[in-house]
């Protein structure tokens, strides 16, 4: 008969029980949020950190723009954002001001490759100790409702005879 020790029921991050790591995420969200533990109203902690955000095709910088209403000024930061569409792309660097932004979905998982707010070759920084990073992603779901045609749209918009 096997046995399990109570270190191998551990999740792979960092050696928590299983759930532990989506607790401890939960609790320091709450913190950013000036919440204390137990849901009551508390300031934020000073060395809190930032939440650090990561949008990729995700709805034209809505999370980031939600955040920035449920957090304390200057503690949402969006790190980077991507968007394959020009007009998305343009759209979200004006309006949510990302500090990097690819047009490549595989430069967000390298960490680095053309930036569109630097117009180079851009490295992303690694996060600071306390920094709570938050990835938004999404997809594009014209193939799925059948509006994948500009016939398709043109006929949503006018309605059909």
């Amino acid at each position: 008969v096997d046995e399990v020790s109570s270190e191998d029921s551990s999740d792979e991050e960092g050696g928590q029980e299983p759930g532990q790591a989506a607790h401890s995420w939960a609790a320091r969200f709450r913190v950013h949020l000036g919440l204390g533990a137990s849901g009551q109203e508390a300031k934020p902690q000073p060395g809190a950190g930032r939440l650090l955000l990561t949008a990729c095709h995700a709805g034209l910088g809505v999370p980031e723009l939600a955040l920035r209403e449920l957090l304390p000024e200057g503690r949402c930061r969006l790190q980077c954002a991507s968007e394959a569409d020009e007009g998305a792309m343009r759209f979200l660097r004006s309006n949510c001001k990302p500090e990097y932004a690819f047009q490549n979905l595989a430069d967000v998982a390298k960490g680095e490759g053309h930036c569109e707010v630097h117009h180079r070759i851009a490295k992303m920084p690694s996060a600071r100790d306390g920094d709570l990073s938050v990835f938004v992603g999404g997809f594009n779901m014209s193939v799925f409702s059948g509006l994948d045609t500009k016939a398709a749209r043109i006929a949503l918009v006018h309605g059909s005879c």
